[in-house]
């Protein structure tokens, strides 16, 4: 069979086809893959990265991406435009990898992969730097805070102390709101960072913040929670979950409502800035009522439900 003459005579038909019909042939599609990044090395090391450095591929679409993949399991895209990546994904200090690079085009053909590096991190030693406090919104009752620290690259779990005691659990939050604080009183927090090899920074420098004193002025209590409902878990055991739509006050912003919960005549418990709290009951009868409040001690009128409790 004579191929050149069969191509001529596909590219004749399809050449008629157009000017017939006006209709546009589809391109073939793109089945050639990129060639492979070749001659990967490492740059560089830390107790939490890897820097990598390859030659770059090429394309017959003239575009392509680069994928760089751990032996932890972890892989990050590069552009076509870079042939060096800091890999940080997953890595720990003292692990040892191994790492490979590919290239792919858009039409998703893959490359072969590079050859093959591999790298042993160092030990950290190096403890994270004390953490800076400061304040982002004091009122009457609350103090919201926000902290940071730097390190040599570890992700950060935070303990954060108000006189001296910790407030919550260690965490990798970097701000929280601390509430139902006395007005115009004053508290002292400190911090302290420790990063995933265990080093732990220094205690940061005291940072005092003394609460604001209630509007006196402000006599208009907020409106009632509405629409309170819940009822028990299905456990088998005391406790119930409780929602309701937030109260609003002309004053005293939502996020700083405080909500008291009665239980059977008895306050059981309070949730402040959030409509929902679970709390326990008593097996049988159970009367509810919840009374929202202001920063200036201005109360609502009580939102009730009942509920029983098997």
């Amino acid at each position: 069979m004579n191929t050149r003459k069969s191509s001529r005579s596909a590219i004749g038909a399809a050449l008629i086809l157009v000017l017939v019909t006006g209709m546009a042939v589809p391109a073939p599609a793109d089945k050639q893959p990129p060639t492979k990044p070749s001659n990967l090395n490492v740059t560089g090391t830390t107790p939490w990265s890897v820097s990598l450095a390859w030659s770059a591929s090429s394309d017959n679409s003239g575009q392509l991406t680069y994928r760089v993949v751990c032996s932890n399991g972890q892989s990050v895209n590069v552009p076509q435009s870079a042939t060096s990546v800091t890999f940080t994904a997953g890595l720990q200090h003292k692990g040892t990898y191994s790492f490979f690079v590919c290239a792919f085009d858009a039409a998703g053909n893959n490359s072969k992969s590079s050859n093959t590096v591999g790298a042993t991190l160092p030990a950290d030693t190096i403890a994270p730097s004390a953490p800076v406090i400061t304040a982002t919104n004091v009122g009457p009752a609350h103090i919201a805070l926000s902290w940071s620290a730097t390190d040599n690259g570890s992700p950060l779990i935070y303990k954060l102390f108000k006189d001296g005691v910790l407030v919550g659990q260690p965490g990798s939050a970097t701000s929280t709101t601390i509430y139902l604080l006395a007005p115009e009183t004053t508290y002292t927090f400190t911090a302290q960072a420790r990063d995933n090899a265990g080093n732990w920074s220094p205690l940061s420098a005291p940072f005092a913040v003394t609460t604001t004193a209630p509007d006196l002025s402000d006599t208009t209590p907020p409106t009632a929670p509405s629409g309170l409902w819940g009822g028990p878990y299905a456990d088998g055991s005391v406790e119930f979950n409780l929602n309701w739509t937030p109260s609003t006050d002309d004053v005293t912003p939502q996020q700083y409502i405080v909500y008291d919960l009665y239980v059977n005549g008895v306050w059981t418990g309070v949730s402040v800035g959030t409509p929902h709290i679970s709390e326990y009951g008593v097996f049988g009868d159970n009367f509810i009522e919840l009374i929202a409040k202001d920063q200036a001690g201005n109360e609502s009128v009580a939102a009730s439900v009942s509920f029983f409790i098997p």
